[in-house]
């Protein structure tokens, strides 16, 4: 659920109640260049992650993250209590998004927030980098330029958020898209024919990929699936708005498929191999190695045989 406030004055005085609750010392993290993730461990310790790895930086008292999590929650219109323990919410500072977990579910007050890129990449940053190959950076050019539709798997800190976002800054700024999130987390695209929907308690994202079908995108993201959602963003990159971005957790290509079905069948109806072999054109899979991030698979799907599943090749240039 996202806060969002118009009123510039209430809003001042929510950044400063969140301020407040979070600390000197989170806040300081939080606004430290380069920060990807900032943790209150069940111990008390404060964990800042950035490129360089993960690092303790102090320590928040039991009681102040109990505050912070209740504080969040609140200014949310939500109740975090022992029957209520998660929530789940975005953070105006910093543009982060928050989640903090109460006891019993954890042994103490757990926090973890999630700092988003301060700005895309571009495939040949990738490149630069090490990320990609360039031959890999020409494939997933080729296929935003054809309209191909694109999943992306990798696990939790992997990277495959900023680089859905990356290939979405990739598409020509004259087509409209419809960007659809739980939270923000993608960057922000700065063409004007981008429109971004979040999800509210009465809108989840099945709902706002059916509402998506009448505001004439020319393509449809959504930031990641994780459940029923999957089969109406199926059907509607097959039926007229190809060229699609989606994430999903999945270590592989195979696994990504296999979960996807999974979610598809969430939304009531049998498995569908076959759908999701005619709609996804390319999956490209990033992980988190020791050297640092690298895309580590590039598949196409090539069809579906009933008797072996779907059958994948390489995304040869």
């Amino acid at each position: 659920m996202s806060l969002h406030i118009i009123n510039p004055a209430v809003r001042e005085r929510v950044e400063a109640q969140l301020r407040l609750a979070l600390g000197p010392l989170m806040l300081a993290a939080l606004e430290a260049p380069g920060t990807i993730e900032v943790m209150r461990d069940p111990d008390g310790a404060v964990v800042v992650e950035n490129r360089e790895g993960r690092r303790v930086v102090g320590a928040m008292s039991d009681l102040q993250a109990e505050t912070a999590i209740i504080t969040i929650a609140a200014l949310h219109s939500r109740i975090a209590n022992a029957l209520s323990p998660v929530v789940e919410a975005e953070l105006p500072i910093a543009n982060a998004r928050f989640t903090g977990v109460l006891v019993p579910m954890a042994a103490a007050p757990t926090i973890s927030i999630r700092v988003p890129a301060a700005s895309s990449y571009t495939l040949d940053d990738y490149v630069r980098q090490g990320v990609m190959s360039a031959r890999q950076a020409r494939r997933l050019a080729r296929a935003i330029e054809t309209r191909q539709n694109i999943l992306v798997p990798g696990a939790t800190g992997s990277g495959k958020t900023t680089l859905a976002s990356t290939l979405i800054s990739a598409i020509d700024p004259a087509e409209r898209i419809v960007v659809l999130e739980e939270l923000s987390e993608l960057v922000r695209r700065t063409s004007r024919h981008t429109v971004y929907l979040r999800t509210t308690p009465g809108h989840d994202l099945t709902r706002l990929v059916r509402t998506t079908m009448r505001l004439k995108p020319d393509r449809i993201v959504v930031g990641e699936v994780r459940g029923g959602e999957a089969l109406a963003l199926l059907k509607a990159w097959l039926t007229g708005h190809p060229g699609g971005v989606t994430t999903i957790h999945a270590s592989d290509a195979t696994t990504a498929l296999l979960r996807l079905d999974n979610l598809v069948q969430e939304a009531g109806g049998p498995s569908q191999p076959r759908l999701i072999s005619e709609t996804i054109d390319l999956i490209v899979t990033i992980a988190m190695t020791p050297a640092g991030r690298r895309v580590t698979e590039l598949a196409t799907i090539t069809g579906y045989d009933s008797r072996t599943g779907h059958t994948t090749g390489p995304a040869e240039d």
